[in-house]
């Protein structure tokens, strides 16, 4: 996939805006597999030099930073909290009432020692960063379950624990 450069990306972005703007519901914010575009990967202590340097993931970025703004609640399914520049966002965000919804299948203790340990693979048990730290500790509702679960087999009603979801959610 090669990559929009800049003049291609803004007729994109006015199409977006004109035509789906309201129903935004989700946001990506790396890389791809097989993209062709400035670098093959977005990694390591430059990512964040290197976002603001490709022009779609740059918009990705402020396309978030957007939608956290206007949102009163961000579910999280899948992120790692690795990033230091989107946990930044998340907590500014949390910091003026962001409800953070977790969706993970490991049990909550379980989760919270992945969040202790990001910083390496010590199996000494690591104190939280002061940001990890004040993000568990603003955390909203967590749900210990993947999304299927939410679904029963026929994929168009909720189980209980999809309703509860879906409640907190405010829909």
């Amino acid at each position: 996939m090669e990559l929009p450069d800049a003049t291609r990306l803004e007729k994109n972005k006015k199409h977006f805006y004109s035509e789906n703007w309201g129903s935004l519901g989700y946001v990506k914010l790396h890389g791809l597999y097989g993209w062709h575009g400035k670098y093959a990967m977005i990694i390591g202590k430059t990512k964040t030099e290197q976002i603001k340097d490709e022009p779609v993931i740059n918009w990705w970025a402020e396309l978030f930073q957007q939608v956290l703004r206007e949102a009163e609640n961000l579910v999280v399914i899948g992120y790692s909290f690795r990033d230091e520049h989107i946990n930044e966002w998340i907590l500014e965000r949390m910091q003026h009432g962001l409800r953070l919804h977790i969706i993970n299948p490991k049990p909550m203790a379980e989760f919270r020692n992945s969040l202790v340990n990001l910083h390496g693979n010590d199996p000494i048990p690591q104190p939280l960063s002061s940001q990890m730290s004040e993000i568990w500790e603003k955390l909203g509702p967590y749900y210990p379950h993947s999304v299927p679960d939410f679904f029963v087999k026929n994929h168009t009603n909720l189980t209980p624990e999809g309703e509860r979801f879906f409640d907190s959610l405010g829909l």
